[in-house]
């Protein structure tokens, strides 16, 4: 049946006062969703500044460090300050020693066996440092040991927890580690990464003079099993028959000092099931000098992408937002009980479908508002925790994630 002239639509469009297009024509939801969101987008690709992703949503977040990816393997060298360099004295702010059974104990005792107590380990001090000792070769990580330099049987812990945004079944940091005399097991977790670690080196067995602590004599490994989410352990079991005692821990590829690992540059790839994970990601402000106040109104761009080629992610949602203390506590009140740092809405939030990929660096994104409200805060460190990101693939999942944000003292 031919329509009559009265019943088509009128294909219409003006101009309208912002970037939006206002047609005559009656919107359909596909056409709103798709014009706001394209709108979105345009105002969220002008923020600067992304909220660090090293949050793991764990209570424990204030007292251990958070790795988000293979990006953050120099948070593991030993004597790192934080900041691209190196610790010359005192104690390391992370990594912990302890003394071992007898030099001839059997392999593979794991740490939870071998060891009764941790005390920080020490930086060795360069008078105490032998020259022999490989130096870093980017120059962010340095030797540790007990106080006295000295032990035939000594392990090294480092504690973490896991960011929310990485998925331990892929997790993987490239390490090398460096001890004078061999490194003699490393542990994730307790257990086990090497299968007859003893054949480094100049031969087998305990007491073998491998010189483990020159250039070239690491052992280089990948550590990608035996990852949980929040915290983890690893150990490393050195042997050392008389002399001093040392240990270097050195990320094996260089990282580039902004490189994060919480941007959703990726590439597009088929989905391999059964993991699966969107990328989220909140920014910010108008400018690299705009940062988030105590007294302040921001409003925050939550962005969520598709790296995959062949799959959406069908009415995701993220149920509840919330803002703590990084040990998890709320925020202090203000005299009207009102929070000082809140966060509106509170949820849920709709983003509708997250469409996949189309090529390299161009996930399929789609971003909302969120508006950070501060009144009386103090200035520190707070989580920014989302609980409930629901979707669809096929079957419904449920997943949490969170960052880190600091807040500039008025």
């Amino acid at each position: 049946m031919k329509a009559k002239p009265s019943d088509r639509p009128i294909e219409t469009t003006v101009t309208g006062t912002g970037d939006l297009p206002i047609s005559t024509r009656k919107p359909t939801c596909e056409s709103i969703a798709e014009a706001q969101n394209a709108h979105l987008a345009r105002l969220c690709a002008k923020k600067k500044n992304t909220l660090s992703c090293r949050c793991s949503g764990c209570d424990s977040d204030d007292k251990y460090p958070v790795i988000a990816s293979a990006n953050d393997a120099p948070l593991l060298n030993t004597a790192y300050n934080g900041s691209g360099g190196v610790l010359t004295s005192g104690f390391d702010s992370h990594w912990e020693v302890g003394k071992g059974q007898a030099n001839n104990a059997p392999p593979n005792v794991p740490p939870s066996i071998g060891v009764t107590s941790w005390s920080p380990a020490s930086i060795v001090p360069a008078g105490k440092k032998p020259s022999s000792w490989a130096v870093s070769p980017f120059g962010n990580a340095d030797w540790i040991s007990n106080s006295n330099v000295t032990g035939d049987d000594l392990y090294f812990r480092y504690t973490f927890n896991l960011s929310s945004s990485a998925d331990p079944n892929t997790f993987a940091v490239k390490m090398n580690f460096f001890a004078d005399n061999r490194v003699w097991e490393i542990y994730v977790n307790d257990v086990a990464q090497t299968s007859g670690l003893p054949q480094f080196g100049a031969g087998v067995g305990p007491l073998v003079q491998t010189l483990g602590f020159e250039a070239g004599n690491q052992v280089s490994i990948t550590l990608n099993n035996s990852w949980k989410q929040c915290e983890n352990q690893i150990v490393v079991h050195v042997k050392s028959p008389g002399g001093e005692t040392g240990f270097l821990a050195q990320n094996a590829v260089a990282v580039k000092p902004d490189e994060d690992g919480c941007d959703c540059h990726c590439e597009c790839s088929e989905f391999k099931f059964p993991a699966l994970k969107p990328c989220i990601s909140v920014s910010w402000g108008d400018s690299d000098c705009d940062c988030l106040e105590t007294d302040d109104v921001e409003i925050l761009c939550i962005t969520v992408c598709n790296c995959y080629s062949n799959v959406s992610f069908g009415c995701f949602s993220i149920g509840q937002i919330l803002v703590t203390d990084m040990a998890g506590n709320p925020v202090p009140t203000l005299p009207d009980g009102t929070p000082s740092v809140q966060v509106i809405p509170s949820g849920p939030i709709c983003f509708g479908d997250i469409p996949p990929c189309k090529d390299k660096n161009h996930p399929g994104c789609v971003s909302r508002e969120l508006v950070l409200y501060t009144r009386g805060a103090i200035g520190k460190t707070y989580k920014l925790l989302f609980n409930g990101i629901c979707f669809k693939v096929c079957h419904q999942f449920q997943s949490e994630q969170c960052f880190t944000m600091d807040l500039c003292q008025d």
